[in-house]
């Protein structure tokens, strides 16, 4: 349903943000599901014996980067809105109920004909602050503030001001027309290190949630993510 920000008129905000809701709540759902696997199955013996299941990664993949309005500035937008906490009360849970029935109404796996009963009174428990600490890495809300890697020209790293790890990388061609045109106002810091995020996104103790960007980067591209 992010096809949806490519058509300026077919959607409201008040729709375009639902429709980030849901995603970043199925993305906390999963991850909750993930840290009882985690229970079950030690780290050590997901290095050493394999992993019984992956971390899980939203990918949002987008036609448009640096034009006015792009698909990706606009899902970014809304992203910021769940990080500052601007979100409706009643709009939350209106995600939360349409996800359940969406759910109960075709209950299979994308790729293979698997069964699968959603567990619907756990979505319809997941909050705020569920969000907070299995996307955003926070424990409140906050403004995003911006992570640029010396000499990196195609990754920026976001992070909330009230958080010590970030939780969205962007991977585009060239980032010098966001930083100029889309990220004029926010807070931006030089990383430390001069490691590139986006080729450590497959290890076990990357710390990003979000995946954002083109259509061509990921071609060659693989993650058990």
């Amino acid at each position: 349903e992010i096809s949806a920000f490519r058509g300026q008129g077919d959607f409201s905000s008040i729709e375009k943000q639902k429709i980030v809701l849901k995603t970043l709540l199925l993305l906390t759902y999963i991850n909750k599901y993930f840290e009882k696997i985690r229970k079950v199955t030690p780290l050590d013996n997901f290095v050493s014996n394999g992993a019984l299941y992956h971390r899980p990664l939203l990918l949002t993949l987008v036609n448009s980067v640096d034009v006015e309005k792009s698909d990706l500035e606009l899902f970014f937008r809304e992203l910021e809105k769940v990080a500052k906490n601007e979100v409706r009360v009643d709009l939350l849970k209106k995600a939360k109920e349409e996800l359940v029935q969406e759910f109960s109404d075709n209950a299979k796996f994308v790729f293979e004909e698997l069964e699968y009963v959603i567990d619907a009174s756990l979505v319809s428990k997941l909050d705020y602050k569920d969000i907070l600490k299995y996307v955003l890495n926070a424990n409140t809300p906050g403004k995003i503030e911006v992570l640029k890697i010396p000499g990196n020209r195609q990754e920026l790293i976001f992070r909330l001001m009230t958080a010590d790890k970030p939780f969205a990388l962007i991977k585009i061609g060239d980032i010098s027309g966001w930083l100029k045109d889309k990220l004029e106002g926010y807070e931006i810091n030089e990383s430390f290190e001069n490691e590139s995020y986006f080729r450590a996104i497959n290890r076990d103790d990357s710390d990003i949630n979000v995946l954002m960007g083109s259509r061509s980067f990921y071609e060659g591209w693989d993650s058990n993510r």
